[in-house]
């Protein structure tokens, strides 16, 4: 169902905003999968150790929202931010994410010039998967 969100996206931007994907298309399918992946795993750990469901609402916006709008990129240029927020943006799934999609619609580049962004997105499915499997076990799950 994420993915059909995606493909909307993308067609209402060519179709109300005339954006194009400069380079592959599969390249944006593969990327959009798998830090959608991420999201959703970010999503069940953290509903995983929250005591409640207002708790994990609270635990989401804090720990997923607020940093990816205002520390990803997508809002202000990590260039620009202090250090030690520049060392935060690296733990953040959605600076990997608009960076790639930044390369595929804006500068056209290949996976030659973004496959870092995918190998960091792609370990940190895995991790946080590994993370939900351990917190999913000591549950009983």
């Amino acid at each position: 169902m994420a993915m059909l969100d995606v493909f909307v996206a993308v067609l209402m931007g060519q179709v109300l905003f005339g954006t194009i994907i400069k380079s592959s298309f599969w390249l944006m399918v593969m990327a959009s999968a798998i830090y959608l992946g991420v999201a959703l795993s970010l999503g069940l750990l953290i509903s995983s150790v929250a005591k409640s469901q207002q708790v994990a609402n609270q635990l989401a916006i804090l720990a997923t929202y607020l940093p990816s709008i205002l520390l990803s990129n997508f809002v202000f240029p990590v260039i620009n931010m202090p250090k030690a927020l520049q060392l935060i943006t690296k733990i953040i799934p959605a600076t990997y994410y608009i960076d790639i999609m930044n390369g595929l619609y804006l500068r056209g580049v290949g996976i030659q010039w973004l496959w870092q962004n995918y190998v960091v997105l792609a370990i940190m499915l895995v991790v946080i998967g590994s993370l939900n499997i351990l917190a999913l076990r000591k549950e009983g799950l």
